[in-house]
């Protein structure tokens, strides 16, 4: 599953560089977001992704369609994974505090 999320991060790695070669951006304003898409999170490439679509000729969009498809995809699995994480974490949680109660009665 874990490898299932890399690949999937790295076709969203190609999405967004395709996007920035596809744009009408200068190279430096390329180059410079090239630099920061690596330190974004997973929902700031999103809305950037969105951002950057506009700067994309038209006549690019629908080969650049089925990836963002893809991408949409992989945000849900991720909001999908850290939610029931969230909730796992949230269990044992309270699983702990539980027996920190019961130790504490008893002592």
């Amino acid at each position: 599953m874990a490898d299932d999320m890399q690949e999937e991060m790295r076709g969203f790695g190609q999405y967004m560089a395709q996007l920035l070669v596809a744009s009408n951006l200068s190279d430096e304003q390329k180059e410079a977001w090239a630099g920061l898409v690596p330190h974004m999170a997973l929902d700031q490439m999103l809305k950037f992704a969105t951002v950057l679509e506009r700067y994309v000729e038209q006549s690019a969009m629908p080969e650049l369609a089925e990836l963002r498809v893809k991408l949409e995809a992989l945000r849900v699995e991720y909001d999908a994974k850290m939610a029931m994480i969230n909730l796992q974490a949230q269990s044992g949680l309270a699983e702990v505090l539980e027996e920190v109660k019961a130790a504490e009665a008893t002592a």
